[in-house]
């Protein structure tokens, strides 16, 4: 930009100084004008990024979080082997695969084997007051079950192994009942702190829960040897176990339970399923022990079972 004449030469006339000052004017007044537009243009930017990564901060939590519930899912599925494998061996009499680890674990074990007091239960484990533990909540289990005349045909053994690893993923699980062997593998107690650090379990007292776990698989073994038809549906396999699992705990640790779940009114019409099963096991479990407890006459529901008159299970697609 040229510079205005000076105002010493009285050649120029004062009117054409005026409006050269005035086009100087115009001109610093226009590039102004062109400061503001840009930075308010940056402002506007400035928000729009700000939006954009609070946006993506928020669907990348949500991936996450949706990713850790799958995990959780996950885990907890595993406490049982009750994918369609398991149901199928049900109908075929297949047996489900221990891993080598569990395998290896189980023949060291054999040598620690004692009979329960007062039950048809054998533990195999590597300690006495493990073995000790395992058949309290094993007969407390079948005390239970007793109550509604259910009671085992033959006697059933337990394992308690160093790990117990899902036989189709290989993921390290809390245990489950083989149907074809008729047996209970079950992690040892010392790994339950790790297993449950990433579930609504962690807040229940590792004792009460690892013995909750045993009543849950011997609940899956005694009304597996009282079958008078097989079940069509995970569901209907997991009902009774999650039920009576939550039943066995303490009152304080079970409300623990209870109050991580999403609770929900209308017990009676609720319709259990797979597809619950496998998304939120937690919410499963908790409303299977509602469901039970509510029962005028909860022996029934569990003699229906064995007959597989469920109406408040919905019968699986893989049926």
């Amino acid at each position: 930009m040229s510079a205005c004449p000076r105002r010493d030469g009285a050649r120029r006339h004062t009117r054409n100084l005026r409006a050269c000052e005035a086009a100087h004017n115009h001109r610093a007044a226009s590039m102004l004008a062109v400061s503001h537009s840009i930075r308010r243009r940056l402002v506007v930017a400035r928000k729009q990024f700000e939006i954009c990564a609070n946006t993506l901060a928020s669907v990348v939590g949500a991936v996450a979080r949706a990713a850790h519930r799958v995990r959780l899912a996950v885990l907890s599925s595993a406490i049982c082997v009750f994918g369609a494998e398991l149901v199928e061996s049900y109908r075929s009499g297949g047996s489900v695969t221990v891993s080598p680890a569990s395998a290896a674990s189980a023949t060291a074990t054999a040598r620690a084997r004692e009979r329960c007091i007062g039950a048809t239960v054998d533990v195999a484990a590597a300690s006495s007051d493990e073995r000790r533990l395992v058949c309290s909540a094993a007969s407390q289990a079948l005390e239970r079950l007793g109550r509604c005349s259910i009671v085992l045909q033959r006697p059933l053994r337990i394992r308690i192994l160093d790990e117990v690893r899902h036989p189709h993923h290989g993921g390290e699980i809390f245990g489950f009942f083989d149907t074809a062997r008729e047996v209970v593998l079950v992690t040892k107690y010392d790994n339950i702190p790790d297993l449950v650090s990433d579930t609504p379990y962690v807040e229940i007292r590792h004792e009460e829960f690892y013995k909750s776990l045993v009543v849950h698989e011997v609940v899956h073994g005694v009304m597996h040897q009282n079958l008078t038809h097989a079940p069509t549906s995970n569901a209907s396999y997991e009902y009774p176990a999650y039920a009576l699992q939550l039943e066995s705990l303490p009152h304080d640790e079970r409300w623990k339970l209870l109050r991580a779940t999403a609770r929900g009114s209308d017990l009676d019409g609720f319709m259990f399923s797979d597809l619950i099963l496998a998304f939120d096991p937690y919410f499963f479990a908790a409303r299977a022990y509602e469901h039970f407890k509510i029962a005028s006459n909860s022996c029934a529901r569990l003699l229906a079972l064995l007959r597989g008159e469920v109406p408040f299970i919905r019968p699986s697609p893989l049926s």
